[in-house]
């Protein structure tokens, strides 16, 4: 889809123009932001409007229209828009609400919408939707009033929520924008569309994405990476992330696999920063525009002991840390200073005898020390203080610039709380490329999920690429409705599973025990039955055929959900339970979790999930960050150990066949893996989804 005429128009047309209103700030905004193209007005009831000509329909126009703006209710959008399609309008923007998130009726109205724009190739923004602002470029489609030029600058903000765009323009930082665009109710012109058409938009350095919905989570993916292989890193704030409804609980996996775990797993995998709120999504926008690669080892300054331990503390939270200078770094510091100093790091540089002079001639000893990643440097300057020295502030961030000028490493201006900036402070730093950043907990907020982002932790740093999938003989085909079936699936991929029968009277039981071997499980045994333990369909620890008959009766005799048939398993080894499950997400695709596994695993909720297939380094870091993990370790089955590498061959084949046969809202939870110095035995298997989509195969295997 060409977005050129929609976002960069030569010729702008706006239907429902007025002396005031919306039709009324769009003309007024294309005027203050200094757009040269004809601007073309159209109402029907008027000749002239604000002195200028007004025609009754585009079409009296005469003249060629890049873009319409339909500055009308939502009962006159669709005829507009079918006159604009008859008269060879490229684009239009629709702000009218009352479409699909008005209920059944607007959604049918919005269909309509997009009907006539895809019939007629019109890229249209909207419905329901803000507009757009791209201060270098001049262009000013926005329904609300600009009171002025915002600053322009790297940052494209991209946001499903229009009052969030308000808050971006406004915002009390240095945060400065390439564009704004407020996608609305992407009938036509979706977010992934418009972070396409960025990755080609000179002034934009970064892409930061504020989304509600995550029904096109997989296209927005598609596209953040595209723009980061053309050197534009994304940031993503969204919002819902505590809605209940998204835990699809059917099984261990759905449970712990929420929508905002997945999401954020797929998302930072590949190399996309997400974060929590507003302000920090600015920030991290701000710090990434720069293109300065950072790290986990900061250097601090500051004027004030206090903010010391509270940078120290903020840093531990956010996974960073500011690292004492080596002692010669350290006398150069404190020569500098004039002064002995407790801590260096970050540093207190107030020098009582040479205030302004002693915190340069120590930020350029701090400098000199190679061993720190980013420099964190925190400068209050109110706009109108009623205490402090104004000059002085601004003696700090010129310090602070200047130190920066040759210094390819990230440096960050921030103050210590949320407050108005003194303006030379925010032109100095904006003016030098060098984020000034509001509030102490949102800088290291903003830079740990930066550094936490595989491909923005430094040099050498790089993002996670999809691994090649070979998949044998594996098909579609149905989803396992027992666990026998389950089974027979892992076992046809290289999962090892125990011996076991299914036994329908209680002759073939005893047969099976001979067969099998004493101690037995016997589980209850029929199609959908998940939760086996809960519903008192496991028994443990069958020693003989007396034991052995008593279970019987009592599976038979029926769980909670009625009678079943019984499945003899012949009873593992003690070990460590790892919990091994795999979903087709429906919005961010196929993922893996991994972590502590047995009965209760929801509550001890101990996961990683990362996205499948998965490869062999990305499963063992995967499994070292839970106590999993550490209960491996420590039980002879760690690095180096045959079950350790027994329950990554798993995991690799289980990642393999969810991203390859899958289909959304598929889940196979394998729960437990049990786990022992000499290998891994899947003991349990339950699976949901769409009944036509996996069969037992032969030979999975994963290449990376």
């Amino acid at each position: 889809m060409n977005l050129d005429p929609l976002l960069s128009p030569r010729s702008i047309a706006i239907l429902g123009a007025s002396e005031r209103g919306p039709g009324a700030r769009v003309r007024e905004s294309l005027q203050r932001l200094g757009f040269t193209g004809p601007v073309h007005q159209v109402n029907p009831r008027r000749t002239t409007v604000a002195g200028r000509p007004c025609y009754p329909d585009i079409s009296s126009i005469g003249a060629s229209v890049d873009l319409a703006v339909l500055a009308l209710s939502s009962g006159y959008v669709v005829p507009a828009l079918e006159q604009c399609a008859s008269s060879g309008v490229r684009a239009a923007v629709v702000f009218a609400g009352g479409f699909a998130e008005a209920g059944t009726a607007g959604a049918g109205h919005q269909q309509r919408l997009a009907n006539v724009a895809r019939a007629s190739e019109m890229s249209v923004l909207g419905p329901n939707c803000m507009g757009y602002v791209r201060p270098p470029a001049g262009h000013a489609v926005y329904l609300d009033h600009l009171r002025q030029a915002p600053r322009p600058g790297g940052v494209a903000l991209v946001t499903q929520s229009g009052s969030v765009g308000v808050g971006a323009l406004n915002h009390t930082g240095t945060l400065a924008l390439s564009a704004m665009i407020s996608v609305g109710n992407e009938a036509v012109v979706t977010a992934a569309d418009v972070v396409n058409w960025l990755i080609t938009d000179e002034p934009t350095r970064a892409i930061a994405l504020f989304i509600e919905d995550t029904a096109r989570v997989r296209p927005l993916l598609n596209a953040a990476s595209r723009a980061l292989d053309a050197g534009k890193p994304v940031v993503v704030c969204r919002s819902g992330r505590s809605e209940a409804g998204a835990r699809a609980a059917q099984t261990h996996t759905g449970a712990l696999a929420t929508e905002d775990r997945a999401l954020r797993t797929v998302l930072r995998a590949h190399g996309i920063v997400t974060v929590d709120d507003l302000d920090e999504l600015c920030a991290a926008a701000e710090i990434l525009a720069t293109r300065r690669t950072g790290g986990r080892r900061l250097a601090g300054a500051t004027v004030s002991g206090g903010h010391v331990g509270l940078l120290h503390d903020l840093a531990a939270d956010a996974d960073l840390s500011f690292p004492e200078p080596a002692a010669e770094d350290a006398a150069l510091i404190e020569e500098a200073l004039g002064e002995p100093r407790t801590l260096h790091n970050p540093l207190d540089a107030w020098a009582d005898a040479d205030v302004a002079g002693g915190f340069g001639r120590a930020l350029r000893a701090l400098q000199a020390s190679s061993g720190y990643d980013a420099f964190v440097i925190v400068v209050d300057a109110p706009a109108d203080p009623p205490t402090s020295d104004p000059e002085l502030s601004l003696d700090f961030a010129r310090s602070a610039v200047e130190a920066a000028s040759d210094d390819e490493r990230l440096w960050v201006i921030t103050t210590s709380s949320v407050a108005s900036d003194d303006p030379r402070v925010t032109a100095l730093a904006r003016a030098s490329g060098i984020p000034r950043l509001t509030g102490l907990r949102y800088a290291m907020n903003a830079l740990g999920s930066i550094v936490s982002t595989p491909g923005n932790a430094g040099p050498g740093a790089v993002r996670r690429r999809p691994c090649d999938i070979r998949l044998g003989e594996v098909r579609p085909g149905p989803v396992p409705a027992t666990e026998a079936e389950g089974y027979e699936l892992l076992s046809s991929i290289g999962v090892a599973v125990p011996e076991h029968q299914v036994c329908l009277d209680r002759s073939a039981l005893l047969a099976a025990a001979e067969e099998i071997g004493f101690p037995l499980v016997a589980k209850a045994h029929r199609p959908g039955l998940l939760h086996k333990s809960a519903a008192g369909g496991v028994i443990l620890g069958i020693r003989d055929a007396e034991e052995l008959s008593r279970a019987f009766s009592t599976l038979t005799a029926g769980t909670p959900d009625g009678p079943s048939d019984v499945l003899l398993v012949r009873q593992a080894d003690p070990g460590v339970d790892v919990l091994v499950g795999a979903r087709d997400d429906p919005h961010v695709g196929p993922i893996l979790l991994v972590g502590t596994g047995g009965a209760h695993a929801e509550l001890i909720d101990d996961i990683a999930i990362l996205p499948a297939p998965a490869s062999r380094p990305e499963i063992e870091q995967a499994l070292a960050g839970t106590r999993a993990g550490q209960l491996l370790a420590i039980s002879g089955c760690g690095p180096g150990s045959a079950g350790l590498g027994a329950l990554v061959d798993a995991i690799e084949a289980i990642g393999g066949l969810i991203a390859s046969v899958g289909a959304p809202g598929m889940s196979l939870d394998v729960n437990p893996v049990r786990v022992t110095p000499g290998g891994a035995l899947a003991l349990d298997f339950a699976a949901t989804g769409d009944a036509e989509r996996v069969a037992p195969g032969r030979g999975a295997q994963i290449v990376n």
